[in-house]
């Protein structure tokens, strides 16, 4: 399966438990390269709709991920497998990592939006 194939809701239910490890992996490399985007200041109301459509879009992968897992890589029915527990631990520390930056650019730009109570309440 192709990691395209694997981030659809779908190939998410059929990945195994090693496989859902490397795609939490990916995904967390997207996550900091998103991070690590800095753009232009004449540029920055364009930089900020490009990073809250990036956000909304590895926030969708990373939710559709958890819920489509199949019973088999989800806690409690996976804890015998070592990597189905990291892969779990992983993906909700993905989230938390992606809403906090969210949060943070937010509080910098001074104005509360539905972004930042939306990442508010995935990190509480």
């Amino acid at each position: 399966m192709y990691l395209n194939e694997a981030l659809t809701i779908k190939g998410a239910s059929a990945l195994s438990s090693c496989a859902s490890v490397y795609v939490v992996a990916i995904l967390f490399g997207r996550i900091f390269l998103h991070l690590d985007r800095k753009g232009n200041i004449k540029e920055e109301v364009q930089a900020n709709e490009a990073y809250f459509k990036r956000h909304r879009l590895l926030d969708h992968i990373l939710l559709n991920i958890i819920l489509c897992l199949p019973s088999r890589l989800r806690l409690p029915t996976g804890a015998n497998d070592l990597n189905t527990i990291f892969m779990n631990i992983s993906i909700h520390t993905a989230l938390i990592c992606l809403h906090q930056a969210a949060i943070s650019k937010i509080e910098k730009q001074g104005h509360a939006t539905s972004e930042s109570v939306h990442s508010k309440s995935h990190t509480c």
